[in-house]
């Protein structure tokens, strides 16, 4: 599998975007249970993002003080994509069922159905990207209680100095 992702990406400069850089952007999280839909949207979100390229194995690393999210990255030209580790995955879907937890008192259990990273090197040297995570949410407690969420984080990256 992890060959056949590598064979479909013509690898040109991947040294183009290792090293760290500094995310701005709006977290977006959709969701829908029973019926009931609510959007939460926070703008200036900040995340740090730590592209490696150790032993032919292109690493990166999204980090801040809530969370943290791990996996491979591919570039061709100036677009990347980010293959997220599900391990990873599955530890964010557990700080929201957290949250969701503390916050509201409701129980639910989320199961990871999607997730697509991808972004491209602006010419002036800046990052976009765009994270999206769906996942089905479901309401313990209440088998015929299914919903879905979507995570959503777009941003534009200043390499860190």
């Amino acid at each position: 599998m992890l060959a056949l992702l590598l064979s479909s990406f013509s690898f040109t400069t991947c040294a183009d975007i290792t090293g760290q850089w500094n995310l701005a952007g709006t977290l977006r999280v959709d969701s829908k249970l029973a019926g009931k839909a609510v959007t939460l949207k926070k703008p200036n979100q900040i995340l740090l993002a730590d592209f490696t390229n150790n032993e032919m194995l292109p690493r990166v690393v999204f980090s801040s003080n809530a969370l943290e999210l791990s996996g491979q990255w591919l570039e061709a030209k100036s677009t990347y994509q980010i293959n997220s580790d599900a391990v990873s995955v599955r530890g964010l879907l557990r700080v929201i069922e957290k949250d969701l937890r503390v916050r509201s008192g409701i129980e639910v259990s989320l199961e990871e159905d999607k997730v697509n990273f991808t972004g491209k090197k602006r010419k002036d040297g800046k990052l976009d990207g765009k994270l999206s995570i769906k996942a089905k949410v479901f309401l313990l407690g209440a088998a015929d209680k299914k919903g879905a969420l979507t995570i959503t984080y777009t941003f534009v990256g200043i390499r860190k100095i």
